[in-house]
């Protein structure tokens, strides 16, 4: 999809395809029971319609140059977003039944963006040295979070979303863990670092 929109009026089209895509997955999925749902046949939680949006803002941002006041606005997008996130989460499962538990909503995009802006800012505040030595580690993360959240789902208890809080930062802690220890053999370190 991206070669079709190369140049930078391309990467703009490419967003707003993305930010259309990401809108389909939310309104035939977890909106879909809602006034606003929309009834689609097939699954919309794999494939371009999630991913797409966070890749293309990063195209986006990828021309643009830094500044350190992204921190301040980033970290403003993101608390918007996460009051907005759970605000959807809560509002989803108390009034329709609808339990997006390790899923995205609208809030959720927004948190994504406003971490990013914070963590391109290069704000002094961020400077820390074992943080940025923890960065090589991102995909190994991502790669085995999976291993951890099978055998905790059934842990998961719908509607007690402090349980569900500590859950997901258990499933970090343990995914960075499995990630570190992978990292450190020489068989498997091509995996995860």
């Amino acid at each position: 999809m991206l070669a079709l929109f190369g140049r930078a009026r391309g990467r703009t089209a490419f967003a707003a395809l993305a930010l259309l895509l990401y809108l389909l997955h939310l309104l035939g999925g977890k909106y879909q029971s809602t006034c606003i749902g929309i009834d689609i046949p097939f699954p919309l939680k794999l494939g371009p319609f999630l991913s797409t949006l966070p890749f293309s803002l990063g195209c986006l941002l990828a021309g643009v140059p830094r500044r350190s006041s992204w921190f301040w606005q980033g970290g403003l997008v993101f608390l918007v977003g996460f009051f907005l996130h759970f605000s959807e989460v809560i509002l989803l499962t108390t009034r329709f039944g609808v339990y997006p538990l390790l899923d995205a909503v609208f809030g959720t995009a927004l948190m994504g963006f406003g971490v990013t802006l914070v963590a391109l800012s290069n704000h002094r505040w961020l400077q820390w040295g074992w943080i940025s030595r923890q960065g090589k580690y991102a995909f190994g993360i991502y790669l085995s979070h999976m291993l951890v959240v099978i055998p905790v789902l059934p842990f998961l208890k719908i509607g007690n979303y402090e349980w569900n809080c500590l859950c997901v930062t258990a499933i970090f802690a343990a995914s960075y863990i499995i990630t570190r220890f992978l990292s450190a053999t020489r068989t498997t370190k091509w995996l995860v670092a």
